[in-house]
């Protein structure tokens, strides 16, 4: 069967993200740049003021979840906004959204196996240098100066996607905004896994506690994901 390149690329995304993830994990991809799907009629006040561009994305971005919710028969549930514009979910399912430029993702599990989730996609791209220092910690730096110039870039994007990934998996169990510098990452390349070692202790965490993620980069995408069950959290 041929399919569109957008489908291809959400195909690419799935696999990626199935190679790294437990089966309990639903996974759902689709293509920000095209419309498509409707909203739910309780979704659609969110959207009227949105630009063109990010309506389209909430669009995908719900039609994705969706799909990602079905197998815990929320096939067309709405996915209401947080006033902190945090996705909420229906009742006894975790889940977590990205999307870069190219590709949108949506993890849903059952909140009988996980308690939170988190996940991240970007483009496989170099990070703007300027952000980099906001980025990523002295020992971070050290790490990447390890690497040639070329690939230097590329890599805190990856160290700035695993925080984002910790940052979403943590949100909804704290309820905590902090900056970058509130986790250290380190990866294990030959495992395809991330460890987020918090600096400083919050509810439910203890000063560096450890959470571990996975990613994967291919198809010129960064996805990390992480899942956290009761062990991880104690609040």
């Amino acid at each position: 069967m041929i399919h569109s390149a957008p489908d291809i690329r959400a195909a690419e995304l799935a696999q990626m993200a199935r190679k790294i993830l437990p089966a309990t994990v639903s996974v759902a991809t689709g293509d920000p740049r095209m419309a498509g799907g409707e909203l739910h009629p309780l979704e659609q006040g969110y959207a009227v003021k949105m630009s063109r561009k990010r309506r389209v994305e909430f669009m995908v971005g719900r039609g994705v979840a969706r799909r990602a919710m079905a197998p815990f028969g929320y096939a067309t549930a709405p996915i209401l906004v947080a006033p902190d514009r945090a996705p909420v979910w229906p009742e006894n399912v975790v889940g977590s959204l990205s999307h870069s430029t190219t590709a949108c993702i949506a993890l849903v599990a059952s909140a009988r196996n996980f308690v939170s989730l988190g996940v991240d996609l970007e483009e496989d791209l170099p990070l703007d240098a300027e952000l980099i220092p906001e980025v990523c910690q002295d020992v971070e730096i050290r790490w990447l100066s390890d690497h040639p110039p070329v690939r230097r870039a590329r890599l805190a994007r990856l160290v700035f996607s695993a925080k984002e990934t910790a940052y979403k998996a943590q949100y909804p169990l704290t309820g905590e905004l902090f900056g970058f510098d509130r986790f250290s990452v380190s990866f294990d390349f030959a495992k395809g896994l991330f460890a987020a070692r918090f600096n400083g202790a919050m509810r439910g965490f203890t000063d560096n506690q450890c959470l571990n993620g996975c990613f994967q980069i291919g198809n010129g995408l960064i996805l990390t994901a992480m899942t956290l069950t009761s062990s991880d959290w104690k609040g």
